[in-house]
């Protein structure tokens, strides 16, 4: 059986804010990929439930790109309302989250951040979390 690709997925999050996600839409100009509300279940199943409202845009890209790509997708769909978003995310807990899935040792990828990418996510006020899921067979 052939080996799997490599996945990566990245996605900005801005959360723990009080107002519904619409007026963060509204005062950014931008069209997230997901929002939620307190109270409303992460899952199917109707298992759990979000603690704090959310909002989030995820990469464009297919997830065969790399990291990098990834990141920098995400940052040009927020520039259209960019001004609005660093003020906003002075006040809330933003995130760039990376979720990296590993089906092959022979295409290990890169985790890498130039100076443009890491001035970015600090205008952003953002922290930088990377998941890495092992699922290389021996």
């Amino acid at each position: 059986m052939d080996k799997m690709n490599n996945e990566i997925s990245v996605a900005f999050t801005l959360t723990d804010f009080d107002c519904d996600p619409e007026e963060i839409t509204a005062r950014v100009g931008i069209t997230p990929t997901k929002t939620w509300i307190m109270g409303d279940f992460i899952n199917k199943k109707k298992t759990m439930k979000y603690e704090y409202n959310g909002w989030k845009v995820h990469s464009k890209l297919d997830k065969d790109a790399d990291l990098e790509s990834h990141i920098i997708s995400v940052l040009a769909q927020l520039k259209p309302g960019w001004e609005s978003l660093v003020k906003i995310s002075q006040s809330y807990y933003t995130e760039i989250s990376c979720a990296i899935y590993l089906y092959s040792d022979n295409q290990l990828p890169a985790i890498h951040f130039n100076k443009e990418i890491v001035q970015q996510i600090i205008e952003l006020n953002a922290e930088i979390d990377i998941d890495l899921y092992n699922f290389i067979e021996d």
